[in-house]
């Protein structure tokens, strides 16, 4: 009768053995992650392409033309009156600019830089909502200390202003055939960089 009992043991233990080494197998074994399309962004990346989603969904009203109208009307007689840091104040920091070539301007020398090397100043004659832009229409007029050879000629000025200040600016091209220019689109600057 032992026999039995003997090989039933023995035949549980060969049972057992495999699984327990299969399961130590398996623990050990190196496997590769599975493969990811993309990294979530950095949060601060993140919640800079948040708000650059708003900010190209702001359309300006006829109501936002009347109330913005101050900020570049402002702008316009800071230059006027030769006083650069002045005109730099109604912008943000980082702003884009845009005359043929779009610039960021990432510190506040380079947006006083901008406006000082303006040869002309500017009379604000119509403000009007177009888009995501309110398009500013300006007189060029002498500029203290400055040699203005476009005098009398008018300056076409897409601004996209946000919290009070001028973040994005960039002049529309005159029509070569009749019909309004329109302001090029682009993205929202991107977010500052940390030094």
């Amino acid at each position: 009768m032992r026999a039995p009992t003997v090989l039933l043991a023995a035949a549980a233990i060969a049972a057992a053995g495999p699984a327990c080494g299969d399961g130590q197998q398996d623990r050990l074994a190196l496997r590769t992650p599975p493969q990811r399309s993309s990294a979530d962004p950095l949060p601060e990346i993140a919640r800079a392409g948040k708000r650059a989603e708003r900010a190209a969904r702001v359309r300006p009203t006829r109501h936002d033309a009347k109330r913005l109208r101050p900020i570049l009307r402002g702008w316009g007689e800071a230059l006027r009156r030769d006083r650069g840091a002045r005109a730099a104040r109604f912008f943000t920091v980082p702003a884009v600019v845009s005359q043929g070539d779009v610039l960021t301007l990432r510190t506040s020398a380079a947006v006083k830089a901008f406006n000082a090397g303006f040869p002309c100043g500017a009379r604000l004659l119509h403000v009007q909502e177009e888009g995501r832009f309110l398009i500013g229409t300006f007189e060029l007029t002498r500029r203290p200390a400055h040699e203005c050879s476009a005098r009398g000629e008018l300056l076409r000025v897409a601004f996209a202003v946000r919290k009070g200040k001028i973040a994005e600016w960039r002049e529309v091209p005159q029509a070569a055939v009749p019909g309004a220019a329109r302001p090029e689109s682009a993205p929202e600057p991107p977010p500052r960089e940390s030094a």
